[in-house]
């Protein structure tokens, strides 16, 4: 695969997590309409949590819709598998090393054994 190719996949994958990523902390926020739940949350992060929302459903309006049919449960599992999947692809494809937190000795930050030790990851 040329190198190109290569840093078009992985510019596709990184976006295609980013969205799914997006779809799943929607379908886990809470609703605008939860008062009981907002009174209790500090005025910035709510806007800035409301602001993140009218961002997703700007963004993907279709899938936002579909998330708020009878079908979400449905939908909602499947953004889940979508980003544990491109999660663990692009973890797997990474052969960049970092500094333990422990002693700085380099250590891979991806990898095969890395995309199998934490599938399927879906931290929001």
């Amino acid at each position: 695969m040329s190198a190109t190719v290569q840093a078009e996949l992985e510019k596709e994958l990184r976006k295609q997590e980013e969205k799914y990523f997006n779809l799943v902390w929607y379908a886990r926020s809470h609703n605008r309409d939860d008062l009981e739940y907002w009174d209790t949350v500090p005025h910035d992060i709510r806007r800035g949590a409301f602001n993140a929302q009218l961002d997703v459903e700007t963004r993907y309006p279709e899938e936002v819709g579909d998330l708020c049919s009878g079908n979400s449960d449905w939908q909602h599992g499947f953004n889940s598998g979508a980003l544990a999947a491109f999660r663990f692809i692009l973890t797997a494809l990474d052969d960049e090393m970092m500094e333990s937190d422990c002693d700085g000795e380099l250590i891979p930050r991806g990898g095969l054994q890395n995309a199998l030790e934490e599938f399927p990851f879906l931290d929001t």
